[in-house]
């Protein structure tokens, strides 16, 4: 199913981040889910409410990142097209 223009903008967003270092160079080996914690989402900058499904991962290093659903999945398919 192709992007949104929205999704598109994350995809190019979460490339330029993982570049950078600032999101994680690899999937992940493990990870949480659970509710929303009104956290920030690493890569849209957005809370993760309550009502919403949060993920949280660790990178290699241990460092943290929490992500809504969709912006976890942008971040996947951002890492496996590089």
């Amino acid at each position: 199913m192709p992007l949104t223009q929205d999704e598109c903008a994350l995809h190019t967003l979460a490339k330029k981040r993982i570049g950078t270092g600032e999101l994680p160079r690899e999937v992940e080996r493990s990870i949480w889910a659970g509710p929303g914690s009104d956290s920030l989402c690493d890569l849209c900058n957005k809370p993760v409410g309550p009502p919403q499904i949060e993920y949280e991962i660790k990178d290699l290093g241990g460092r943290s990142f929490r992500f809504h659903i969709s912006c976890h999945e942008i971040l996947r398919a951002a890492l496996c097209s590089r």
